[in-house]
């Protein structure tokens, strides 16, 4: 079974917020599934959508 990790990094204000979507699988290799940049001040909710 994989295991998913989420990492979000909320840019302060005037950078982009960063979000990676990780799995990692039972042989232990980590896939990178998603990167995605928000533009600067880019709402929470936009994001959490």
């Amino acid at each position: 079974m994989s295991r998913f990790v989420l990492g979000l990094d909320p840019g302060p204000p005037g950078e982009h917020t960063g979000l990676a979507v990780i799995e990692q699988t039972d042989e232990g290799i980590c896939v990178v599934r998603h990167l995605e940049r928000f533009r600067p001040g880019a709402p929470y909710r936009q994001i959490a959508e």
